[in-house]
């Protein structure tokens, strides 16, 4: 699932988030200039054709292995568009991970063309696993190469918000099939998602400020020790939870055993099954066989 934009804060245009693994062709960059909205996007080196201002083909390999680990560097580049008529102008930010993080990238990349193509196929394209390619058409005095790469990679916390959504309102698992009952449903819960954030974000800034011990006359310097200290941070996972259940306590509201007495006639449809036709539930055969079993067993100890 793809947000279509998302607003910035002091800039007046949106800025399109690709989360795609990599541009197939440049038509989203094209599209993204015509709508007069900036692009953020990962790419693939054996995808898209990158040209200098001349028109001659970059070799993306040989510049990326004269850059040295745990670097960005930034070149301005051409592409054409997917029916090769307009010649767009382009960022190019290149990322190489550290050492180890590109060692550990490779590793994963590899054993996923393991699993995909099997142990014989070619691991040549492994080695770009520890490197970021983006482009990106946001003003280069305004955004740099590092705070483009911070930019693309803070695009998580979207995939974090649809990851809650799905485990806090079960909105992967819809209980009604009709469009418009589903419908009905997603924008109660999305009502249900936006008073629990607010009453999270409250929360929140409440227990952030408990963790902060009040100072007392003057403040010292902080030396080496305590700032290698670990800081307690507050779960946003957790508070999600406990929101949600407390707003489905206030929404259902308490039963007593006698309220559950009179309406079990309207909640047996939410607790019955379909009606099996070739052969009833396993569990309730299971049961019925144990239970035949206790009783024969009792029956034969009250006769001895």
């Amino acid at each position: 699932m793809e947000p279509k934009d998302c607003t910035i804060s002091n800039c007046k245009q949106a800025i399109l988030w690709s989360q795609t693994r990599a541009i197939r062709e440049p038509a989203c960059v094209q599209q993204g200039q015509q709508q007069g909205a900036f692009g953020v996007h990962r790419v693939s080196n054996h995808q898209v054709r990158f040209e200098r201002e001349d028109g001659q083909k970059i070799d993306l390999k040989r510049l990326v292995k004269h850059q040295g680990y745990g670097t960005v560097t930034e070149r301005t580049v051409w592409i054409w568009d997917s029916k090769h008529k307009e010649r767009m102008k382009v960022r190019l930010v290149i990322e190489v991970l550290p050492r180890k993080l590109a060692a550990q990238a490779r590793k994963r990349k590899r054993e996923h063309i393991k699993r995909k193509h099997g142990p014989k196929h070619s691991m040549a394209s492994a080695w770009w696993g520890g490197v970021l390619l983006l482009v990106s058409t946001l003003p280069q005095e305004q955004w740099s190469a590092p705070e483009i790469v911070r930019l693309y990679r803070a695009r998580w916390q979207i995939e974090l918000v649809f990851k809650r959504l799905k485990q806090g309102l079960l909105l992967h698992v819809l209980p009604m099939k009709l469009w418009e009952r589903a419908k009905i449903y997603v924008h109660l819960c999305l009502i249900v998602w936006s008073l629990q954030e607010q009453e999270a974000q409250v929360l929140s800034e409440q227990l952030t400020g408990l963790l902060q011990e009040p100072v007392v006359g003057e403040a010292l310097p902080e030396t080496e020790e305590e700032e290698s200290e670990p800081q307690w941070v507050i779960s946003h996972w957790q508070l999600m939870r406990t929101q949600l259940d407390r707003l489905r306590m206030i929404l259902h509201g308490t039963w007593s055993s006698s309220r559950w007495q009179d309406c079990l006639p309207l909640l047996l449809r939410y607790f019955a099954s379909r009606r099996r036709t070739k052969r009833v539930s396993q569990e309730t055969e299971v049961l019925a066989w144990l239970q035949k079993q206790a009783s024969s067993l009792a029956k034969k100890e009250v006769a001895a």
